[in-house]
């Protein structure tokens, strides 16, 4: 059973009232993130002339360390507090942005890799303490609605920060757009360390420290919460069918930059204002989908996800092979795989904290975040290699969507396995 949190006072829409200054606080965070992350591949490979399968290498390598400290910043999050766990980590991204702009700027490659290493590392912790503040102020179809509200103020200032972005890069370059993104990251961290109040989890865990409070259920050790998830057969299933899922989806990540600005010849202008057209989709398109999901199952929710995400990959490869109204067919396809986003975005959001245990909301959506980001590792992998290996571009992209078929047989088959509570939006 879902943890059964109070739910604040809602606007319209069934968005808490308490969550208004983590959804204006991710805005902040996305503008700042957005304006450099997406293009971090392609500096690699434009300024520091990293080949294609090596940047995959690299990328995955450098991801390992938050994939991990991610699984245990969702223990801490259920032993330390959410609020106070996520505004150190923010903290943390932040900074190592401003240093990854020095390093840019200084051309050096270790210190490119450790900063922004380092800024995952935040990212990774924050997860999952996020995901268990939303969660202790909502319950139900009304989480389902505050991840995705959650999601529009992220995706808006997603939009802007990689519009802004990808002009800024041909004006300025990119050590002063990675100081940008640190700067306004940090703002939005002190933004939430001046406005956002304690969960009610996180009051109930300081009460606890008091000889004159009342008893309230805490997480045991930590390898007691481990034990628990290794006995929940359904929800793991539901994350091993995730990671295989991030290997496709994931090819958005990085995969896709190099593609467009490679084999599809666009200039960085248009792959900034395609990340931007992605993030106002979200903005525009997430709350009717939630809408039209509430009362579905997460796993089918995801299934149909994954083929929009595989359709508009497949779709660039086709145009890349015979280029027919090439500036078209890549915004149509942005447009596609956005609408899968949003739909894979309400059930990898919402059901592991519906399918935790009361005290272990963060330990769920950790563990969640490790198992799935081992897909996003093999993600990075196979698409560096493919690009380096792979000439067709149709055959490319079959390749990079080929582990999304076995994942969505795995959504429909955990969707008969998990209680019916869990998987419903």
């Amino acid at each position: 059973m879902a943890e059964r949190g109070p739910v604040g006072p809602t606007s319209e829409g069934g968005f808490p009232a308490g969550l208004r200054p983590v959804a204006l606080g991710a805005g902040f965070r996305a503008f700042g993130l957005s304006m450099i992350g997406p293009f971090l591949a392609l500096y690699l490979h434009n300024i520091l002339s990293v080949g294609y399968a090596e940047i995959g290498v690299i990328v995955a390598a450098v991801a390992i360390p938050p994939l991990f400290l991610g699984g245990l910043g969702g223990l801490l999050a259920d032993r330390v507090g959410r609020r106070r766990l996520y505004l150190v980590s923010l903290f943390i991204e932040g900074l190592a942005l401003l240093v990854g702009g020095v390093a840019m700027d200084l051309h050096a490659f270790v210190g490119v890799l450790i900063a922004f290493g380092v800024s995952g590392v935040g990212g990774s912790i924050a997860g999952p303490a996020l995901s268990a503040y939303v969660s202790d102020l909502t319950t139900g179809s009304s989480r389902t609605r505050a991840f995705t509200w959650l999601r529009v103020g992220w995706n808006v200032g997603f939009a802007l920060g990689t519009a802004v972005g990808g002009v800024l890069l041909v004006f300025l370059g990119f050590a002063p757009v990675a100081w940008g993104a640190g700067a306004a990251t940090l703002v939005g961290a002190t933004y939430l360390a001046l406005s956002l109040a304690p969960s009610p989890y996180d009051v109930r865990l300081a009460a606890a420290g008091s000889p004159d409070a009342a008893p309230v259920a805490r997480p045991g050790s930590m390898a007691n919460s481990l034990g628990i998830l290794r006995r929940d057969h359904a929800f793991l299933l539901f994350c091993l069918a995730f990671a295989l899922a991030d290997v496709t989806i994931n090819q958005w990540n990085v995969t896709f930059s190099l593609f467009v600005s490679g084999p599809l010849h666009l200039p960085y202008s248009y792959l900034g204002l395609g990340f931007a057209v992605n993030g106002l989709v979200v903005v525009f398109g997430q709350v009717p989908t939630t809408q039209l999901a509430i009362g579905r199952r997460h796993t089918s929710l995801a299934a149909l996800g994954i083929v929009a995400y595989s359709l508009a990959f497949l779709a660039l490869g086709f145009d890349a092979l015979v280029p027919v109204a090439v500036v078209a067919v890549f915004f149509g396809a942005v447009v596609l795989l956005t609408l899968g986003e949003n739909l894979t975005s309400i059930p990898f959001t919402t059901l592991p904290s519906n399918a935790a245990p009361p005290t272990e909301i963060g330990a769920y959506n950790g563990v969640f975040g490790t198992i799935g980001g081992l897909g996003t590792l093999l993600a990075l992998v196979v698409g560096g290699a493919a690009l380096a290996t792979i000439r067709n571009p149709v055959e490319l992209w079959v390749v990079l969507c080929a582990p999304g078929v076995p994942a969505i047989l795995l959504f429909l088959y955990a969707g008969r396995r998990l209680p019916t509570s869990s998987n419903r939006a």
